[in-house]
């Protein structure tokens, strides 16, 4: 693990985390995130051009979805729909 942070998913904490990576880090490195829109603005300003940064986002379906809570099914892992990769920045390595 490089970083980590405990807080609000907000722009703040988000920032926060960031920052620790930066600190964590050297060099060029490829980064990937969840859709969340706070992290690209904290990585441009914290990496910078030192890192290669993609988001993906994956829409899901129930893998049961006409059970009901208290069935075996439950927990049992979503089935992915779709998977959505954006560059926000790509620099080579």
């Amino acid at each position: 693990m490089l970083a980590w942070h405990l807080g609000w998913r907000n722009v703040e904490h988000t920032e926060a985390f960031i920052e620790k990576l930066s600190y964590a880090t050297a060099g060029k490195f490829q980064l990937t995130t969840d859709g969340w829109s706070a992290y690209p603005d904290a990585v441009s300003l914290s990496l910078g051009d030192r890192v290669s940064y993609a988001q993906v986002m994956k829409t899901y379906r129930s893998a049961h979805p006409q059970q009901s809570l208290e069935s075996d099914c439950r927990y049992s892992p979503a089935k992915v729909l779709e998977i959505i990769k954006t560059p926000r920045g790509v620099i080579p390595i």
